[in-house]
């Protein structure tokens, strides 16, 4: 965890995030990739994860989440090799 950092918000769905984060060997830079209006909401971009990574990783999930995806399961193959 980064102090204040964490508490940027994320939005898989911004076409450009609000800001970035760049280590360095003596601190964490929050550099802003777009101009943002005084009052209004900086997102952090964690990249193109679903919603089992976010969670594990970060502590949330995005419903709706573009990223979010699922194998196709053939429940008929799944029965017969659990027999």
């Amino acid at each position: 965890l980064i102090p204040w950092v964490d508490m940027f918000n994320f939005n898989p769905c911004m076409a450009t995030p609000g800001c970035r984060v760049r280590q360095t060997q003596d601190c964490y830079l929050v550099v802003a990739t777009s101009d943002c209006p005084k009052g209004g909401e900086v997102f952090v971009d964690y990249g193109p994860k679903g919603n089992a990574e976010l969670c594990l990783w970060y502590g949330f999930a995005v419903p709706g989440n573009p990223n979010q995806s699922w194998g196709s399961v053939d429940h008929q193959s799944l029965a017969e090799a659990n027999r």
